[in-house]
This record gives C-alpha cells, sequence and structure tokens, in this order.
C-alpha cells in the first residue's frame, strides 16, 4: 500500500502488554526524505534510510490501550506532498525481540500448492540468525525450515511451501511461525481458511450480448479485479439490456456447495442488485427469466442487494453443470467481475 501527506492513513494497534516496542517498516522510503513517526502522543523524526533499514522506538505503551500509528513526512515541501513510501508492511513488537510472522494466502483451495511468505523481523541491536520455519495441523503438508541471517532493524523473508490435499476438508486452520536460533523470538500465528476448488475458472462462458469489449469469459478468468479499465478483467453486456444474463458451462455434473459473484469496483455497482442465480443439470437456453426459472430441473436463488466482493450464496451441494447470473431489470447491463463455483471436483 503507498501512504500519501495529503490523505489520511492511520494504522490502530492494540498492545496486550505493556513495556516498550519498536516499530520496522518493510517498503521503500524516499531515502533523503525526512519522516515522523508517531505511535500515540509520542513521535521520532528518522531519516528515509533509517527508516526502512532499521528499527524505530523504543516507544513505551500501556497495555489494553489503543494506539494510532502514522507517518507523516517531517518536512513537506507543500501541503499534498506525496508521502514517497511504499508499505509493504509494518510490524510492531517488544523491543529486543525478534518477531516470525507469515502472510498465507487466504483463502486456499483444496488441491493447492502456494509458497507462504515467511518473515522475521530484527527489533533488537545484534544480528538475528537461525532457521525459521511454520507449524501446523490441518490437510496440509509445510515444507522444511530455511535459514536467516537478519540484520537489526531489518526484515528478512524465506518461501515455505504449503501442499493442500485434494480431500481434505475446508475449514479455518492455524499456522504457527518459529523461529530456531538463541535470540528472544516472538512467533505469531496466523488463521488460514481453506476451500472448495473453484471449478468454473477457465470453463466456457456466454452471455446474452457484449459491449465495451467485455467478454463472458472475463468472469471466469480467476482475476477478481472489478476496475473495468484498469483491470480488463470485468463482463459487460449491452447498454440497455434486457434482463441481461451470463452463464458458464461447468462441463461435468458438480454438487455445488457454494457461488460466489465478485462485483465490479470502479463504477455501476448498483446494477448488480435484484438478480437471480439458477442452477441446472441441464442447459438453460430461454433469455427469458421468468421461462429460466420454470426451466425443468432448475434451481432459483433471488438476490435482492447490491452483490459485493464477494456475495457468497450458500448451495448445499445442490448438483448443476450450468450456471446462470440474470438481472431482473430490463434496462440494466450486466457485469460481472469473477464468479466462483466451490464444489468438489467431479469424480471425487
Amino acid at each position: 500500500m503507498s501512504f500519501r501527506q495529503g490523505q489520511r492513513h492511520t494504522a490502530y494497534l492494540r498492545a496486550h502488554r505493556g513495556g516498550p516496542v519498536s516499530i520496522a517498516l518493510a517498503g521503500r522510503p524516499d531515502p533523503a526524505a525526512r519522516y515522523r513517526v508517531r505511535p500515540g502522543g509520542r513521535e521520532q523524526v528518522v531519516t528515509g534510510e533509517q527508516l526502512g533499514g532499521s528499527a524505530v522506538g523504543p516507544f513505551v505503551v500501556q497495555p489494553g490501550r489503543v494506539l494510532p500509528l502514522t507517518i507523516t513526512r517531517a518536512e513537506p515541501e507543500y501541503t499534498s506532498q506525496d508521502l514517497g513510501v511504499s508499505i509493504d508492511a509494518v510490524m510492531v513488537g517488544p523491543t529486543g525481540t525478534a518477531v516470525a510472522w507469515s502472510q498465507p494466502p487466504n483463502p486456499v483451495e483444496l488441491g493447492a500448492t502456494a509458497p507462504i511468505p515467511v518473515h522475521v523481523t530484527n527489533l533488537s541491536s545484534r544480528t538475528v540468525t537461525g532457521q525459521v520455519g511454520l507449524d501446523g495441523q490441518g490437510p496440509f503438508t509445510l515444507g522444511p525450515a530455511a535459514a536467516v541471517m537478519v540484520p537489526p532493524g531489518t526484515t528478512r523473508t524465506q518461501p515455505i511451501e504449503l501442499a493442500v490435499s485434494r480431500d481434505g476438508e475446508p475449514g479455518t486452520y492455524r499456522l504457527h511461525s518459529d523461529l530456531d536460533t538463541d535470540a528472544r523470538v516472538l512467533g505469531l500465528t496466523n488463521d488460514i481458511n481453506v476451500v472448495l476448488p473453484n471449478v468454473a475458472v477457465g470453463k466456457p462462458a456466454t452471455q446474452s450480448s457484449t459491449a465495451w469489449g467485455g467478454v463472458a469469459g472475463r468472469a471466469v478468468d480467476g482475476n477478481t479485479g472489478g476496475d473495468y479499465f484498469g483491470d480488463n478483467s470485468t463482463t459487460h453486456t449491452a447498454e440497455p439490456s434486457n434482463q441481461a444474463w451470463w452463464q458458464v458451462d461447468l462441463q461435468n455434473e458438480h454438487m455445488i456447495d457454494q457461488i460466489e459473484i465478485w462485483n465490479r469496483t470502479d463504477c455501476c455497482s448498483e446494477r448488480l442488485a435484484e438478480y437471480w442465480v439458477l442452477v441446472s443439470e441441464t442447459p438453460i437456453t430461454s433469455s427469458s427469466l421468468s421461462e429460466a426459472r420454470k426451466t425443468p430441473g432448475v434451481t432459483a436463488i433471488y438476490q435482492s442487494n447490491v452483490a459485493g466482493r464477494p456475495t457468497s450464496i450458500d448451495l448445499d451441494k445442490t448438483p448443476g453443470r450450468y450456471v446462470r447470473i440474470q438481472l431482473e431489470s430490463h434496462t440494466n447491463p450486466l457485469a460481472l467481475a469473477e464468479v466462483k463455483v466451490r464444489s468438489r471436483l467431479a469424480g471425487e
């Protein structure tokens, strides 16, 4: 994320224990600039080189209190000057410790493999060396620990491989970051959400019409980005459209557990409201919403609210091969950033 002087970007921290803490930034500040780091009512002015390469602090915090943390330019040349900092992460921890923490993908699908970035942030005054890894119990295996050497005030990262079983159970599991070293260590725990696979990705899709280059396949390209021209990954039917629809053929019958609908983000999100989700084992051929809903074997679910990111619709293992999204509106076009259909893979 990027922080700018002319916008308000404040992180709020809650200290479970009192005592001295230090702050380390993983990112790219302007090395020539001077920055004011302010946790609560205290502050410290540092150079960009110090901000990106050493721990800032210590600051004393009180237990149980919510603490605002802000970073601003200490000497802006003009009121709305860009802060000049691209921040990947900010770590706040007890002064004198090495903090091990991870950023697992969320969610992660059954059958997937992914490298999990595991970080070590050194808030002590000496270089820390050791082995960093992950521990956890769930339908997955974890790769071996990896060696790290972390100078004071910096963060180093090692990828640890995560491989999720195809026949595991969906659910929320915990991953704990470990650092084997002689330094004082704080290992953090993260939740990881394991979900059923998206069986719609890459499957043939059609729609009632196409405008602005928004072809039907964009909703099953695996990209949930909703900025129409920025991400180039959202569908669009003609304007106006009469009960516009979009449909995907899963190419096999699945016991569908859940459907996720991802709305666009740049504008016009209110158009994706008062729509129907139709699931069928046979093709849905009529463009009339009334006739489509009456098709034998169709399961039809009405959604009155504006779709979110995502709106998740539980199907409780409804059998289906074809999934359609159709508006009630006789004028609005239909735009979808992504449609995910979650189910066990056919034959499993």
